[in-house]
């Protein structure tokens, strides 16, 4: 399989445009947020969509089909509870 490259310009305030390609392909969208992770053995950065709350609730409605559905405040905590122990395990 042959890389595939995308090369962007960094702005003076540290700002750059994801190529349109990658956003697609990753399924972002404004507002989204994206994790940049470096490789420690490589030291390369790989950057990964974080999914949306939305997008949460919709992928879990599908395993919750014979129990109520989740309040907001429940769905939240959970979220909440995950990004924590996402950050423990790729944080130290």
């Amino acid at each position: 399989m042959q890389d595939i490259k995308f090369y962007t310009v960094i702005t003076s305030k540290g700002t750059t445009t994801i190529p349109s390609r990658v956003r697609r392909e990753l399924g972002i969208h404004p507002g989204d947020v994206v994790e940049f992770n470096k490789d420690p053995k490589s030291g390369e950065y790989r950057i990964k969509k974080i999914p949306s709350l939305n997008e949460i609730r919709k992928r879990n409605a599908v395993y919750i089909k014979n129990r109520k559905p989740l309040t907001d405040k429940e769905m939240d905590k959970i979220v909440r509870q995950q990004i924590v122990k996402h950050h423990k395990e790729h944080n130290g």
